[in-house]
Order: structure tokens, then C-alpha cells, then sequence
């Protein structure tokens, strides 16, 4: 599935330019997923609408590469299968709406107070042999529990191997 050219095929008829066009990919497959989860994109075009709406190329772009997504699920036999997931039952409340990164850090924490180990944690990017000695220090948190457990394990690397490794990619 040539996400790109159906997407710049589904705009054809918008007069943008082609890196314009390209970031509407997201919204052709977020059309084919709704088809594929047999879901309504009206709240989707209300958001974009919302969103875009003192910028119409913008809105009708992204609505026109959502329904050619969902349009190409309902018209090509490639998945058979299909999925229905109803609207969520929620009690009334207050509720929190976090993004991936932060799912990851919470999840992180709870993590490291549940085990009772600790968080290392260093800002991107990192040098090639910083990464080699956090693996090899991982490693070395994950032989020590396993050895408690009395398992069988090959021989850890020495860190100088792993850098060796490092100087030679």
C-alpha cells in the first residue's frame, strides 16, 4: 500500500505543493483505519474543521486524504477482515489526556518504584559508546536478577569488547 502516491492522487485537484500534499499522508490512513474499525469520521472532520478553519486548503486536504483512506478500505478486497469498537462507556469525570512520551514516563516510574530499581535517564542524542555501556549496564541489571532466580545465562560481554564493537561502526 503506496501510501504517498494514493495520497497525492486523492489531492490531485488541490493546489498545493507536493510537500503540502505529503503531510496529509497521516489522514489517509487514519480514513482507511476508521473503515477498517468501522468507525464514523464526522467528530475527526468537526476537529479539523475546528482546527483549519480559517485555512481552507489545509481542512479540505485532510478531509478529502481521510475519506480516500477509508474510501480505499471499502473498495479493495486487501483486508477482509474488519473490526467494530463501539464508543467507550465513560463515567462522568474528570479525566487526563496525556500524549505517548508521557504515557512512557509514567509507565517508567511505576516501573522503577514497583521493582525498586532505579531510572537512568540521559537527553537524546547520546554518543554511540554511552549507548553501548547503558545496554551493557542493562544487561548487567538483568544477569543480577537472573542469577537470583538461578538461571542460566551466556557470558556477559566486558564493556571494552563493546566499545571495540563501537570503534569499528
Amino acid at each position: 500500500m503506496d501510501v504517498t502516491k494514493m495520497t497525492r492522487e486523492a489531492l490531485k485537484d488541490i493546489a498545493m505543493g507536493m510537500k503540502e500534499k505529503d503531510r496529509a499522508k497521516n489522514m489517509f490512513v487514519l480514513g482507511f483505519l476508521y473503515w477498517m474499525y468501522g468507525r464514523d469520521m464526522a467528530n475527526t472532520a468537526g476537529f479539523l474543521k475546528e482546527k483549519f478553519g480559517k485555512k481552507p486548503e489545509i481542512f479540505e486536504s485532510n478531509v478529502k486524504a481521510m475519506q480516500a483512506g477509508y474510501n480505499y478500505g471499502d473498495t479493495t478486497e486487501t483486508f477482509t477482515t474488519t473490526y467494530k469498537v463501539e464508543k467507550a462507556k465513560m463515567e462522568p469525570g474528570s479525566y487526563r489526556s496525556i500524549m505517548g512520551n508521557q504515557a512512557v514516563a509514567y509507565g517508567l516510574i511505576a516501573a522503577s518504584q514497583k521493582s525498586g530499581l532505579p531510572i537512568f535517564s540521559v537527553p537524546i542524542p547520546l554518543p554511540r559508546p554511552l549507548i553501548f555501556y547503558m545496554i551493557w549496564r542493562s544487561i548487567k541489571i538483568l544477569v543480577s536478577a537472573r542469577s537470583r532466580l538461578k538461571m542460566k545465562l551466556p557470558r556477559l560481554p566486558r564493556l571494552s569488547e563493546l566499545l571495540m564493537v563501537v570503534r569499528w561502526v
